[in-house]
């Protein structure tokens, strides 16, 4: 007899949906990042290597931001190709734009900042990009 428990019986997979957020085709990995770096125009501002290793720590911490990781200097050089010595120059302006966190532990330990506000933005000068739509595009010869 059949019980009123779901869980009861033999288990039945439930449909993989297509996700809304996800614009790559199915088995494309993709991950978040805060819209805050360009509306307030600080990735204009940014050196490449420096976007690139606040990129990799937002995917290090695998979508729970909130959470601090613990991770070598060596093994963020594998996953972003950021040299060690570099990284000591990138961390330091990461920090002094508050968007990570560094404890000195064995691994670094790092967190990120996820609240736009706590950034400390307004102690540096940043240039806001602005998208302009141009209704006529007209061409003269």
């Amino acid at each position: 007899m059949a019980s009123g428990n779901p869980l009861s019986g033999p288990l039945k997979s439930a449909p993989i949906r297509k996700s809304l957020r996800n614009p790559f085709p199915p088995g494309v990995g993709f991950f978040p990042v805060p819209l805050a770096i360009y509306e307030t125009g600080l990735v204009s501002q940014m050196r490449t290597s420096e976007a690139l290793r606040y990129f990799t720590l937002c995917r290090a911490t695998n979508y729970a931001y909130t959470k601090p990781i613990q991770m070598s200097l060596a093994k963020l050089r594998q996953l972003d190709g950021v040299s060690e010595r570099a990284a000591w120059h990138i961390h330091r302006r990461l920090q002094e734009w508050g968007l990570i966190l560094i404890e000195k532990t064995s691994p670094f330990t790092y967190r990120l900042v996820v609240q736009p506000e706590d950034w400390h933005l307004d102690r540096f000068p940043l240039l806001k990009a602005t998208l302009v739509r141009r209704a006529d595009l007209s061409v003269e010869t």
